[in-house]
């Protein structure tokens, strides 16, 4: 799924983070770009290692919490699990928020690819006094992923259990539901992380009030159709492989 999406990653990222005007820079401007530097499949690797980190413990994480909260409060199904999620997303998204840091580092090239391996952002973050701004992208990366989770799950239970969707149109559709619900997090996290590791960034709301008064609230939905598109794609083969996982799975 992150293979067959990562050129709608590229092309988000390229459309969030663009320091021409927030009017400026149209999908196939960024599309012609892209493909003149030969980048549609930039940052793939990291990409890859970031799902692996997170896409697991999402999964685990949203169960285990959501039996939690359908223990020790009154909620249950759909409201369960939307709770739940958004505290399994808060730490799924900070676990993965390094890998998610070089993604978007090589995929606008702002870094080689040595400077943007995990100890040396570590290293060089701390050897410029810079570790606040580090636990800053990780504590908005966490926010973004809390909103996009309890979203998503919340959403794939209702459709799935409460209207009889199929496993594959069920994530498709939640997935591209939850981007909607989050986006304005996800560019906000997008214009931190491109940012080497050795310049300050700013909090999450001074981000987020810096993108305001640059563009307007629209500034922080450039790129959302290619998102769509991107975990619409994702989320649909995970939720068809979910099925074959199920079938082959002993007992």
């Amino acid at each position: 799924g992150t293979c067959a999406a990562h050129p709608m990653d590229v092309l988000k990222i390229s459309l969030q983070t663009s320091s021409s005007s927030f009017a400026g820079l149209s999908y196939s401007s960024a599309a012609r770009s892209i493909h003149a530097a030969n980048g549609w499949y930039r940052g793939l690797r990291p990409a890859l290692e970031q799902r692996a980190t997170a896409r697991f413990p999402m999964f685990f994480l949203s169960e285990l919490y959501t039996q939690l909260v359908e223990r020790h409060t009154s909620l249950s199904g759909t409201e369960a699990r939307g709770v739940g999620s958004v505290g399994s997303g808060y730490t799924t998204g900070v676990l993965a928020s390094l890998a998610e840091y070089r993604k978007k580092l090589l995929a606008v090239q702002a870094c080689t690819v040595e400077e943007a391996s995990i100890l040396r952002i570590v290293g060089t973050a701390r050897a410029t006094g810079h570790v606040p701004s580090l636990l800053r992208r990780a504590h908005a990366a966490g926010a973004c992923s809390a909103a996009y989770d309890g979203a998503f799950f919340s959403t794939q239970h209702h459709l799935a259990h409460e209207r009889g969707w199929a496993a594959a149109p069920s994530y498709g559709a939640a997935a591209a539901a939850a981007v909607l619900g989050s986006f304005f997090f996800d560019t906000c996290v997008a214009r931190m992380m491109v940012v080497p590791p050795g310049q300050r960034v700013a909090g999450l709301l001074e981000t987020a009030a810096s993108i305001i008064r640059s563009g307007g609230v629209a500034a922080g939905f450039r790129g959302v159709v290619a998102r769509v598109c991107e975990f619409g794609i994702s989320y649909t083969v995970t939720g068809a492989m979910s099925v074959l996982v199920l079938r082959l799975w002993p007992g």
